[in-house]
């Protein structure tokens, strides 16, 4: 009996301690992952990771296309916070459907739903300001400006 007892508790705390998801978050956009961050000259990727639980994370992984990566987690946006930063990434995707103009030091916006197939990047050189990337800089700065929950 104080086993099940046990086990009920056990039930209960780790349902009430589920992360929830955003109001904006729904079946549609549940997979949703948004990364941006750096590509350095020897192909290695500093950056972060933003997921539909409203959970932020940093990584750093030796290519863009390696499996392996280290990850850390930073925390969780706040949900308005959240729902904005990815509008306006789905906007300026939707505004600028292509860019690739890589330099010695790269910078890129990455949104990805695996379950729907969707993998979108955005990789340009910082060094250069020009109409191409201008929409791009303007989301990285603003996505390198979210704060997490304390």
């Amino acid at each position: 009996m104080r086993f099940l007892v046990v086990i009920a508790s056990l039930c209960i705390v780790a349902c009430s301690t589920q992360m929830s998801q955003p109001d904006c978050v729904d079946a549609k956009n549940a997979d949703d992952i948004v990364r941006w961050g750096n590509v350095y000259a020897d192909g290695s990727v500093r950056g972060y990771e933003l997921v539909s639980t409203a959970e932020f994370s940093s990584f750093d992984k030796p290519s863009m296309k390696a499996e392996n990566q280290t990850v850390s987690a930073l925390g969780r946006l706040e949900s308005d916070t959240y729902c904005e930063a990815t509008q306006k990434v789905r906007q300026t995707f939707a505004k600028v459907q292509v860019l690739h103009s890589p330099g010695e030091r790269s910078r890129f916006v990455e949104f990805v739903n695996h379950r729907k197939g969707v993998y979108l990047r955005a990789l340009w050189n910082p060094d250069f300001q020009n109409i191409g990337n201008e929409e791009f800089s303007k989301l990285y700065t603003y996505l390198e400006s979210l704060e997490v929950l304390d």
